[in-house]
């Protein structure tokens, strides 16, 4: 009882003050002109608006093989694309798999078949051993030969299978395999030919080759250079008097390698499949410094070196330049920072049974329902047939983006489990890359599938200066303008927090207050309660004029959210109720920044370092989220982890990176955790509530 009765007082005394008049005011004034600077982003539109005057005429379109986006076979083919990107990665990870097998087995084979001529060349047992061989080596090929699928999608693919390193193993896999088939080939004439030929070392390499085909053919290309480099730079050296007949070639071959290496890392980068995490600075260095070499050449060729007279002083700038550029230093280095990229084979099969059984049932359901619409009214024109079969087109576009954006999506938040989270954004198509967002989408784009549902059906979750439906609402101006009330409400309960215990010092009531007949911790309690109930009223005030001004100017949504908490968990709410779980979460953070404010008045004793102080700690708090927004230490500041409203899935949907928009967006990191977040906020109150108590009670008035 003592609390209230303390609370009780406080209440009256603030209440009697002119300030809080003013705050009624200024808030009021601040939320009415906030509408002046309201400019909200669209949302993402999925709308298929096909023009048709019928429903039948809107059907031939969608149906129709023109060049349009929205037709029905385009959404198709982003499906199938996405089952073919899973197919690739899976048939690397199936050849690899099964070249280290079959590589292994035949070699365990050829062992066996050694022994048993070496004790009986003869023997059935020589012969039985000879036979495994032979069906191994077919094995073998077909496996090797299985790269259909890898070269139609991936250009640097289809070049690594043109370069000698693949050749030669090929060649060298038919031979053996046609040796082996051959009637006159006994086992004797077999295992001679392969130690002959050093058949076993050179199968034997084929698995590395071909796992790491994208540094294998770096290497080939690196060695191409450096020969043709030296062989070059050797000429003109040591031979100045070296015609142009001899030099011609070692110049045209150098700039054919150097070219040819060029638009090898460009394929390596340009992919529709990424092939590995390649870092950008040593991808760009490299890149350059070939561009760089590649140009001193031209340059030669088109007579434009300077400072050269002579064909000799051409050549040698030329290859001294180009030896300046540290070529296989820089390849190298890109060479050790290239890192696989890949995703599990149970991750594949997964996503595949996902798309045929879910995604093609809801697709043909889409199908088979548009097919109905149109047979049942094909010249109807009236407004409910035409949204309804405008509806289902835009549904059948929604799922194929869908079913695209969970295959990418899943197969690369998998392999960059591999990286630390600082790490990713450093490697090329990953420089905004977020994991903690990428399970946010995943979770909304598995709940849509799950439930036969579709993205134009539901609001998105409020976000800052952003549309959570196609057309600006009520609740967009609503959120909007209580992200600035929070602001200014923060600021005022900071004001008052610190006020109620520093000016107790300053005016020299505090020793009659603690004469009191109360606990100590009941006094802090009370003055705490008091600031939290005003800091609630100016809440509630502030949310009925949003509420007011917003349905005022815009339509009042019946449109779902669809929220994901945590990134994990998604969830279907009324708008009304999340704005009220808003509510929450801002009476959260600002009873945070109290207990801050009351804590530091309660030790320095001074109204005006209590009321700096404050400020200080809460201004900066707000602006280091401008400037220390993607560091990882800075999800463990107190400060950032106030906000709980971020982990309901609004956060990544407010795009513009201008600093009044990042001064009310809120961070969310790849290790963010709402349970983390929650336990260090509470653990900051409960630490300043705790020396705030001890500090009040062991003070002597």
């Amino acid at each position: 009882m003592g609390v209230l009765r303390i609370a009780r007082a406080e209440f009256i005394k603030i209440f009697k003050k002119p300030s809080v008049y003013l705050m009624g005011v200024l808030l009021a004034a601040v939320l009415v002109l906030s509408n002046l600077f309201f400019e909200p982003i669209g949302k993402q539109n999925f709308t298929a608006n096909i023009d048709g005057s019928t429903v039948g005429k809107i059907y031939d379109k969608f149906t129709a093989s023109n060049t349009s986006d929205l037709k029905q076979s385009a959404f198709d083919e982003t499906i199938s694309n996405a089952i073919t990107k899973i197919d690739f990665y899976n048939t690397i990870n199936t050849r690899n798999e099964s070249l280290k097998l079959v590589g292994d087995e035949f070699t365990l084979l050829y062992s066996d078949l050694k022994l048993q001529h070496k004790l009986d060349a003869n023997s059935a047992k020589t012969q039985t051993a000879f036979g495994s061989v032979k069906n191994k080596l077919v094995t073998y090929n077909e496996v090797f030969n299985s790269t259909e699928n890898l070269v139609n999608n991936s250009t640097f693919y289809e070049n690594f299978t043109t370069l000698p390193i693949y050749t030669e193993a090929k060649e060298s896999l038919r031979k053996l395999t046609l040796k082996a088939q051959d009637v006159s080939t006994t086992p004797t004439i077999f295992v001679n030919f392969v130690d002959q030929n050093d058949y076993l070392t050179k199968l034997n390499k084929i698995y590395d080759t071909n796992k790491n085909y994208i540094n294998s053919t770096i290497e080939y290309y690196n060695k191409q250079i450096k020969d043709t480099q030296d062989a070059y730079y050797n000429k003109v050296i040591n031979n100045p008097d070296a015609t142009q007949a001899t030099l011609r070639p070692l110049r045209t071959a150098l700039h054919t390698e150097i070219s040819d290496f060029y638009d090898v890392l460009v394929n390596l980068t340009e992919s529709k499949n990424t092939l590995a995490f390649i870092d950008k600075k040593q991808y760009e260095t490299l890149k350059n410094a070939i561009a760089e070499a590649k140009s001193l050449v031209d340059a030669y060729n088109n007579n434009t070196i300077s400072g050269a007279t002579t064909e000799y002083q051409k050549n040698k700038v030329v290859i001294t330049e180009i030896a300046k550029l540290s070529l296989q230093d820089k390849t190298k280095a890109l060479q050790d920072s290239i890192i696989e990229y890949s995703a599990s084979t149970k991750t594949l099969e997964s996503l595949n049974n996902t798309i045929t059984k879910d995604v093609y049932a809801l697709r043909d359901g889409l199908d088979s329902t548009i097919k109905s619409l149109y047979q049942q009214n094909p010249v109807s024109s009236a407004t409910k047939d035409m949204e309804s079969i405008r509806d289902l087109i835009t549904s059948y576009r929604v799922l194929s983006i869908n079913t695209k954006d969970l295959v990418d999506q899943t197969i690369d938040l998998e392999a960059t489990q591999i990286l630390k989270s600082n790490e990713i954004v450093n490697y090329i198509g990953f420089d905004s890359f977020n994991s903690y967002e990428t399970k946010e989408s995943l979770t909304k784009i598995n709940y849509l599938i799950d439930n036969g549902e579709y993205n134009q059906h539901f609001s998105d979750v409020f976000a800052f200066n952003k549309n959570s439906t196609t057309e600006t609402n009520a609740y967009d101006f609503m959120f909007y303008g209580m992200e600035i009330a929070t602001l200014i409400i923060t600021v005022f309960a900071i004001f008052l927090a610190a006020s109620l215990m520093a000016s107790e010092y300053d005016s020299g009531t505090i020793k009659l207050l603690a004469m009191r007949p109360f606990k100590r911790w009941k006094i802090i309690t009370g003055k705490l309660l008091a600031t939290m109930i005003f800091a609630v009223i100016f809440i509630l005030f502030s949310f009925v004029i949003c509420y007011v001004a917003g349905a005022a100017m815009y339509p009042l949504t019946d449109l779902p959210v669809l929220m994901v908490f945590n990134s994990t968990q998604a969830f279907v709410v009324n708008p009304l109720v999340l704005m009220f779980i808003n509510l929450i979460c801002i009476t959260f953070e600002v009873f945070f920044y109290s207990v801050i404010a009351l804590s530091i008045s309660t030790i320095f004793r001074s109204y005006t370092s209590a009321i700096s102080i404050s400020c200080i700690m809460y201004l900066l708090a707000i602006s280091l989220n401008v400037l220390f927004g993607g560091a990882l230490w800075y999800a463990y500041i107190p400060f950032i982890n106030a906000d709980l409203f971020k982990f309901l899935g609004g956060t990544f949907l407010t795009t513009e990176a201008s600093a009044f928009n990042s001064l009310f967006t809120p961070t969310l990191l790849s290790n963010a955790n709402f349970f983390i977040s929650m336990g260090i906020a509470t653990g900051t109150i409960v630490i300043f509530l705790l020396i705030t108590y001890i500090s009040f009670k062991l003070r002597d008035f």
